[in-house]
This record gives structure tokens, C-alpha cells and sequence, in this order.
């Protein structure tokens, strides 16, 4: 889902939400933009040792509302709700399907959702649809 949020930004703003090109890189910039993670919430990231150059500063978060002003309050939170560090913490799939932000689409797009119960199932109905 992490990435599903990182891909909505790209599509609202036009450019990579963390266009670093190395471990470390990705990870400055991503601590920039969303804040230094927790030792007391997220012991798993501050445990790994691609977190220890990163340790002993503490990044406050950037709101990403300022780079991408255009976006709706909805569309926004559905973004934070992509972006949370920890797997637990993030939005489903499911939960993002009835989001409000993604009401709006046409009914022919969340029909599609109703027939996908798994990849399995996606992939044995994409290949039943597609033949004749």
C-alpha cells in the first residue's frame, strides 16, 4: 500500500514522491518529508542498520499538502493514510476501495472492484474475459 500512496502522488503532482537513487538516499528523503520514525512506534525501522546513519538527527515532517496544493482534503487523507511507516498502521486495500476520496469515480471503475476477490481470482477472471 506504501507504494500505491507514492504512485496517487505522482499522479496529482507529475514527479516521484522519493526520487533518491540509493538506500540511503530513499531514506533521507523520505525521513525529510514524513518525520524521523519513532524508537517507541516503530522499533523495526530504528532497529535496522539502514536506519543508524540516520539515528542521531531528528527530522520533523514536511506536510505534503505544500507539495501537492491542488490535491482535495480527501485525496490528501488518503495519502497519509498510504504513507504510514509501519504495515499495520496503513490503510487496506479494502478500506481504500470505499475511501471517500475514491467515491467519486464513475460506476463502471467500482464494479470492477466488486469482482476482485484475489489476485487468483483477478487473474482467472481477466483471462476468462479476455477470451472468446
Amino acid at each position: 500500500m506504501w507504494g500505491v500512496g507514492c504512485i496517487l502522488f505522482e499522479m496529482v503532482a507529475g514527479r516521484a514522491l522519493f526520487p533518491g537513487s540509493t538506500t540511503d538516499e530513499q531514506l533521507g528523503l523520505i525521513f525529510r518529508t514524513l518525520g524521523s520514525p519513532r524508537s517507541d512506534r516503530h522499533a523495526t525501522i530504528c532497529a535496522r542498520p539502514a536506519y543508524a546513519p540516520f539515528a542521531q538527527k531528528v527530522y520533523h515532517p514536511e506536510p505534503l499538502i505544500r507539495q501537492i496544493p491542488r490535491m482535495e482534503a480527501q485525496g490528501y487523507d488518503l495519502l497519509l493514510k498510504f504513507l504510514q511507516y509501519e504495515g499495520r498502521d496503513r490503510i487496506s486495500a479494502q478500506d481504500a476501495m470505499h475511501h471517500n476520496f475514491l467515491k467519486v469515480l464513475p460506476q463502471k471503475v467500482n464494479l470492477h472492484s466488486e469482482k476482485i476477490h484475489s489476485s487468483g481470482t483477478l487473474r482467472a477472471q481477466s483471462h476468462d474475459e479476455n477470451c472468446f
